[in-house]
């Protein structure tokens, strides 16, 4: 049978590739079995964008090109699959112990108590996904989904991330989301692959204000962000000498001296370009 004469059936045999070395060309296998089986070495250094999938053109260029085939769209299980690699919970992650103004406790700025399938800095994790494909328009949210899974007291594996992690899918719309296949709505090489028919658009979106206000507490609560800082009242005639001479790194506020009367014992303002006679470091 020649490649033009394939069907989606035979294309989906051993939908995910095995390890080179594995089975031979045409046996079906577990999908599940193989991801599970699948080296992660291998899964490293063999990622590439290769962006080309069943039923897509290339318009122009000299890599012009257009498939003899029909797009082939996920399953439902490869898609659970796909999103919760994405954004799936993996069960409590373990906080963090080793700052000793905490000790024997947590830290408090984790933003939440449950791990995900990928990092975030602190623990904050604010972001979530939206998808969209040939079915409709979709929210994922895990953010605060808590464990999913316990590690502690299960095998995860990845039918059981899939089980966990469907009841979280929210239908927003019956329709694929529409996108100008243009800039600046997509990136001008991707104009040509993405959202197109039969294929998965995964959206992440994060929560900034969430995240930045998470960063100003880690900031005020963490003994990193202490510093010892002399009162602008108090300041010394050498610390504003090294002001002026440039050796402060940061200098965030400053107040001005009030201007000079006639009956004031004031010294005159200084120039412009000098430093302000009281300034307070951080």
């Amino acid at each position: 049978m020649g490649s033009s004469d394939r069907t989606s059936s035979d294309v989906r045999t051993g939908s995910i590739p095995g390890p080179r070395g594995g089975q031979a060309p045409g046996v079906r296998s577990d999908p599940l079995e193989d991801l599970a089986a699948f080296p992660l070495v291998e899964a490293l250094f063999g990622r590439r964008s290769r962006r080309f999938a069943l039923g897509d053109e290339i318009p122009d260029g000299p890599l012009a090109y257009r498939s003899r085939h029909e797009p082939v769209p996920l399953t439902e299980l490869e898609r659970m699959l796909v999103l919760s690699a994405m954004g799936g919970t993996t069960g409590w992650h373990y906080s963090i112990t080793r700052n000793a103004r905490y000790a024997p406790h947590p830290a408090n700025y984790a933003g939440a108590a449950a791990g995900r399938t990928f990092p975030s800095a602190a623990g904050f994790h604010t972001a979530e996904l939206f998808f969209t494909d040939d079915s409709g328009t979709y929210f994922f949210p895990t953010r605060d989904a808590g464990a999913l899974v316990d590690p502690s007291v299960e095998d995860v594996t990845p039918q059981l991330m899939v089980e966990r992690h469907t009841g979280r899918l929210r239908r927003l719309s019956e329709k694929r989301l529409h996108l100008p296949a243009e800039e600046p709505y997509l990136e001008g090489h991707n104009t040509w692959c993405v959202n197109v028919p039969g294929s998965l658009l995964v959206i992440p979106v994060a929560d900034i204000a969430q995240h930045l206000i998470a960063i100003l507490c880690f900031f005020t609560s963490s003994a990193s962000s202490r510093r010892t800082a002399t009162p602008c009242s108090t300041t010394s005639t050498a610390a504003r000498s090294r002001a002026s001479s440039g050796s402060a790194t940061l200098w965030t506020s400053t107040r001005r001296s009030p201007s000079p009367s006639p009956s004031s014992t004031h010294s005159p303002r200084p120039p412009r370009s000098s430093p302000p006679a009281a300034t307070q470091a951080c």
